[in-house]
């Protein structure tokens, strides 16, 4: 149809549609649906109250007949409304989230028609507005709760959570908590703020919005959510309105922690809300209790491991370290009163408290082994291993692999990774007898181990590092050794830290009989035999032997003559041999003992490691005893 010049002037249509718009009126204000009736330059020429309830505008406002532009955005129009063809006789309901001039979002179904004047052409589209916010939210609800139940577990699990909340609620902060010990303070384990992950975080619960929820019940504080909780900063630091708040607790009730919405606006008061919340916590407890028992599976299985380790190191260490110390005495069981004897107990308490390295200095027999385990049991490594090697034992061409290993392969007969000694006494203590016996090349190897904790094992590119106390022994000069070249000065000063020095027994005699008596006590009771003691004669001739073997060789003589003395007094029935006849009288014992203290400290009367400290008298008394019986220096 062809319009006529009169149609075709501006508003025309308008001037029309305000003919019918009385007839019409008091039909549509009785709808609970928002009607809008707009011309064809889209201009509004009638709607109803309700529809400006919809768009949050007042209702005066439309009486200037606004643009629909200047109320909603263009691509939240119905489709006959954009579309450059006329509006359809037989529209379809649409749905829309539309924004309010606030910036808030809802849900409508929109049906647009067009609309005529009898006898004329379209003149307008009228469009019929219905809240379907609640079924689309129910809906989104579900939706939620299906992908959140149906969310995998794993690292991602929480955050994941945290943000699809904050997305389906429209809110700015969405976090989940879990309790740290009690219900007096928590942490985050996933934090979503304005569109991103955030730093997890611990706070207290006193004076928050979240005090009330944990371990209690859900809250809802649709607005004014500051002025309750006035100290909560948190709240005001982020401009937070409303709060909405969930606890989580677990099969057995235990208060979990909890989650929570916060956002910068008022929460529409919407009946499913916490229902859907509450069931979402279900799912965000169970995934919280199987993290925890997963942790406790994990703790408890690498408890178990190290249990399982430990048994094996210890079986692998009794079967193949057979000769690791296993005196069945020890520093508390040591036997002796002598001064020079105090002097080396007291050393032992000074040290074993510490992790220095000992140097144990003494002849064959004294008992060094003795002192390295005294120092070992009294020291914090009480309950680690002791591991024994006797460096004069060991072929040269071994030691390196008994001290630190090897891989498998590394020679023709390596079928098999080993640890090395080294290895074996990590945490604990490595006792070195006759490190003097050491060549200079496995010296330098030691060497490296002490300076820096770690080394390598034969065939082996991997360092392994170790804490471990080191205890030498030795029953040669050292210190000639160094100057002769047969020993590195570095590793020398690196052993002598704390030396201390096991007198031989002939310079102890007071604890000769003492020690009999002890060993008599023992091999009475493994031979199963009853002594009253140790006869005058046997004494005698124990406490003038010369006992170049020291405590072993005492120790081997009173277990022979246990075995072959009838009771019930002990005697002595095997050859003993018996200090030279020079040494007979006390003075030439005295004198014999001088000397040989003072060949020991290069002839140094004072001072902590002089003569006279060894001897266990003043140094003015010292040299009075020299003076007395004509001891002199050799070359002097």
């Amino acid at each position: 149809m062809r319009r006529t010049p009169d149609d075709a002037e501006p508003g025309h249509h308008t001037k029309r549609l305000e003919m019918e718009k009385s007839r019409l009126e008091a039909m549509i204000r009785k709808l609970g649906e928002g009607i809008v009736l707009v011309d064809e330059t889209h201009r509004i020429a009638f709607a109803n109250p309700r529809f400006a309830d919809m768009l949050g505008v007042p209702f005066e406002s439309l009486a200037n007949h606004p643009t629909l532009d200047t109320l909603l955005p263009r691509d939240q129009w119905p489709s006959a409304l954009r579309d450059v063809a006329q509006p359809s006789d037989d529209p379809q309901p649409e749905e829309r989230q539309l924004t309010r001039v606030d910036g808030s979002t809802f849900w409508v179904s929109i049906t647009a028609t067009a609309f005529r004047v009898p006898g004329q052409e379209s003149v307008g589209t009228l469009c019929m507005f219905t809240d379907v916010n609640g079924r689309k939210h129910r809906e989104e609800y579900l939706d939620l709760l299906i992908d959140i139940f149906n969310r995998s577990a794993g690292p991602e699990f929480f955050t994941d959570v945290t943000r699809k909340l904050a997305r389906a609620f429209g809110v700015s902060i969405s976090f989940i908590t879990e309790c740290l010990g009690d219900t007096r303070s928590v942490r985050t384990i996933a934090f979503w703020q304005n569109g991103a992950p955030q730093k997890n975080r611990v706070y207290d619960l006193k004076d928050t919005a979240c005090e009330a929820v944990v371990g209690r019940s859900p809250v809802y504080y649709g607005s004014l959510v500051q002025q309750l909780f006035p100290k909560d900063r948190e709240l005001e630091a982020a401009g937070i309105e409303s709060y909405v708040g969930v606890p989580l607790t677990d099969s057995r009730g235990t208060s979990l922690g909890h989650f929570a919405l916060m956002d910068t606006q008022p929460f529409p008061n919407r009946t499913a809300l916490l229902d859907t919340l509450e069931m979402i916590g279900t799912r965000i407890a169970s995934e919280i209790e199987r993290n925890q028992t997963e942790a406790q599976l994990r703790h408890q299985n690498e408890r178990l491991r190290e249990e399982i380790k430990a048994r094996q190191r210890a079986v692998s260490t009794a079967n193949y370290y057979r000769d690791e110390i296993t005196s069945s005495y020890d520093v508390h069981t040591m036997i002796g009163e002598s001064p020079a004897f105090r002097k080396v107990l007291d050393s032992i308490r000074l040290v074993s408290g510490t992790d220095v390295t000992v140097l144990v200095t003494g002849e064959t027999g004294t008992g060094k082994e003795l002192v390295a385990r005294a120092i070992h049991e009294a020291s914090p490594r009480a309950g680690k291993p002791l591991i024994k090697v006797n460096c004069a034992a060991l072929p040269q061409e071994l030691i390196e692999d008994e001290l630190f290993g090897h891989e498998k392969g590394a020679f023709t007969h390596a079928q098999g990774q080993r640890k090395g000694r080294f290895e074996l006494a990590d945490q604990g203590t490595l006792f070195l007898d006759e490190i003097g016996e050491l060549s200079l090349a496995a010296q330098a190897k030691l060497l490296r181990v002490l300076q820096e904790k770690e080394f390598e094992r034969v065939g082996g590119s991997k360092s392994i590092k170790v804490d471990v106390r080191l205890i030498a022994a030795t029953n040669r000069d050292l210190a000639a050794m160094v100057r002769e070249g047969g020993f590195r000065d570095d590793l020398f000063y690196r052993l002598e830290v704390f030396p201390l020095h096991i007198p031989p027994l002939r310079e102890r005699m007071e604890d000769i009989e003492p020690l009999a008596h002890f060993f008599l006590r023992r091999f009475a009771r493994s031979l199963g035999k009853e002594f009253t003691g140790i006869d005058e004669t046997s004494l005698h001739m124990l406490r003038n032997a010369s006992w170049p073997g020291n405590i072993r060789e005492l120790e081997n003589l009173v277990h022979r003559s246990a075995i072959l003395s009838p009771g019930p007094s002990l005697q002595i029935a095997v050859p003993i041999r018996e200090a030279p006849e020079k040494a007979s009288t006390l003075d030439a014992v005295v004198r014999n003992h001088i000397v040989s203290v003072l060949n020991r400290v290069d002839w140094q009367v004072e001072g902590s490691d002089g003569g006279a400290s060894i001897l266990g008298m003043n140094p003015s008394t010292l040299r009075s005893k020299i003076k007395k019986l004509g001891i002199s220096r050799p070359g002097h």
